[in-house]
């Protein structure tokens, strides 16, 4: 687009603004090393003789069994200190989600010039592709952005995190339990009267062709917020856009405002969101967005007893199918579960295991990985056992929001229990166990075929454990 061109008439007089003051360069470093064991059966919800799918998917009979597996990930985040005013930022993941035992060390017969089995592999090594280049999984750049401080604010630029309130739409996933983060390229001025802070920001988020107008996607982020140690309330919002014709053009509107509170042991926080948009998105023309959605939390910390009772809804669409969209999603590091809206749910084995399926066949899922289409409710009750030991138990009880037109099945997701044990022995590390118990609702377990009299067969009750260790700096 044309404003793309112009960005550095305008960077130049801002930069300008800040008149950095040179100095020597001092390096500090942020992150974690993450392992984690997990195990669950069976993410399938069906036994396969209970599985009444039609006779022309008879190939994903199979149900997928228990499954164990460990991952690393490791998370480094360099900051330079360039001067009083400029610094740098970076982000580099190291192994991330990569499997224990991927992959084993391809020895080579010095005779045959054959591999060996794996069988007689001694070693691990860095991922490879099939031709011998790296992976991402090795290590990945995940961002990389400046600043610079001055007297009207500090200006940002770059490959940077994302995050708002309480991570419900717009999720940095620094956390060492997180899995996904929001990442922006984007120009960003923060400017703080007082305990007011001001935030304007221009996003690139789709280039395409460089010097073609018609293939770029942008935003305009705005937000202001109140802070203090105790409290805090805001609004952000954004106006994400495109424009390839005068009858092809697309732009949507996101308000999200999020409000906080401490009050000695207790905790008050809430966040409600709009999208509104219309246009062309993607194959499917003149559409419209109305989606809405939000949640409110309670929570009591005496540092005995902890309580909570959390509770929240996004919008669902009975009909997916038109050119209305009403469907809210939460950000996929919104975690409130351990199975439910953490897992694809259900997941089958396919006919033909290979690595583009990965060992998985989608075809009946109901659920994903991020809430959506929901109504829930979440008490927490736990008890400080020591310290450095606590234990917690949550229940999660959730059902549809809306349910499509076309089905027969129940509005309800189910229940699921959550025990969590976490114990933090020293400073820099802590440790994490987790076992949940998830009973399908009639959402699952009457789902089926309108060709079809019986519902397929996802009834069965999902077990999983999910052991974590962290190491922080």
């Amino acid at each position: 687009m044309k404003l793309l061109s112009l960005r550095p008439l305008f960077l130049a007089p801002a930069l300008a603004l800040f008149s950095p003051t040179a100095g020597a360069t001092e390096l500090t470093w942020e992150g974690y090393y993450r392992a984690r064991g997990r195990f669950f059966d069976s993410l399938s919800v069906a036994n396969t003789a209970s599985l009444n799918l039609p006779s022309e998917d008879t190939q994903v009979l199979e149900t997928e069994g228990a499954a164990v597996w460990m991952d690393h990930r490791m998370r480094l985040q360099p900051n330079w200190l360039l001067s009083e005013h400029a610094s740098l930022h970076a982000q580099l993941d190291l192994l991330p989600f990569l499997n224990f035992g991927d992959q084993p060390e391809t020895i080579i017969d010095p005779v045959s010039g054959d591999p060996l089995p794996d069988e007689l592999s001694g070693a691990v090594v860095p991922p490879t592709t099939d031709e011998g280049g790296a992976t991402t999984q090795n290590i990945k750049v995940t961002r990389a952005w400046g600043e610079v401080s001055g007297s009207i604010g500090t200006l940002a630029i770059g490959r940077m995190p994302v995050s708002w309130g309480s991570g419900m739409i717009w999720n940095d996933g620094n956390d060492p339990l997180d899995s996904y983060g929001d990442t922006a390229d984007r120009i960003q001025l923060t400017s703080p009267v007082g305990p007011v802070y001001v935030m304007g920001a221009f996003e690139t988020d789709y280039e395409g062709f460089v010097g073609e107008e018609d293939d770029d996607i942008s935003t305009i982020s705005g937000s202001v917020a109140y802070k203090t140690e105790t409290a805090g309330i805001g609004l952000y919002n954004t106006f994400r856009y495109w424009s390839a014709s005068a009858t092809g053009r697309y732009g949507a509107y996101t308000g999200d405002l999020w409000a906080r509170a401490e009050m000695g042991p207790i905790t008050a926080e809430t966040e409600l969101a709009a999208v509104l948009g219309k246009g062309d998105l993607g194959e499917a023309n003149d559409v419209r967005i109305g989606a809405f959605g939000g949640w409110l939390t309670l929570g009591l910390d005496n540092d005995k007893l902890i309580a909570g009772l959390a509770g929240g809804f996004g919008t669902g669409d009975s009909e997916p199918d038109d050119d209305v969209l009403k469907t809210f999603t939460f950000d996929r590091d919104f975690n409130r579960t351990l199975i439910l809206f953490e897992e694809n749910l259900p997941t089958l084995v396919p006919g033909v295991s290979n690595e583009e399926n990965g060992g998985h066949d989608y075809s009946y899922v109901r659920t994903g990985n991020a809430l959506r289409n929901v109504l829930f409710l979440q008490p927490t009750l736990g008890y400080h056992l020591f310290p450095e030991l606590k234990a917690t138990v949550t229940m999660f009880a959730s059902q549809a929001a809306k349910l499509d037109v076309n089905e027969n099945a129940g509005k309800g997701y189910g229940l699921e229990f959550d025990a969590a044990l976490r114990y933090d022995p020293f400073a820099h590390a802590w440790f994490q166990a987790r076992a949940g118990y998830w009973m399908p609702g009639r959402y699952f377990s009457e789902y089926g075929d309108d060709t079809q009299t019986d519902p397929y067969g996802f009834d069965r009750p999902v077990a999983a454990v999910e052991l974590v260790g962290v190491i922080e700096f």
